[in-house]
């Protein structure tokens, strides 16, 4: 199972966005596109992210922390 996130400034198809896949056993993926569907092959993260999960019933959550820019920028994702 993974959860998928996007993230973007713009709601324009033109405008650049990253996709975030998160696992609960923490493997991950990320793609930086310079547009819609056109991945940006140039872009590369600076920083691992901290995934953790918990699992309660029948509920999982994910929290990742994922730095950007110099590390002191953090996106908090929450699932």
């Amino acid at each position: 199972t993974c959860f998928e996130a996007f993230w973007t400034f713009s709601q324009k198809k033109s405008d650049p966005y990253w996709e975030f896949n998160l696992s609960p056993d923490g493997k991950w993926n990320l793609y930086a596109f310079s547009s819609y569907r056109h991945r940006n092959l140039n872009f590369k993260i600076d920083s691992i992210p901290e995934i953790e999960s918990k699992t309660e019933e029948n509920t999982t959550t994910i929290i990742a922390r994922i730095p950007f820019g110099n590390g002191k920028s953090n996106l908090k994702l929450y699932f």
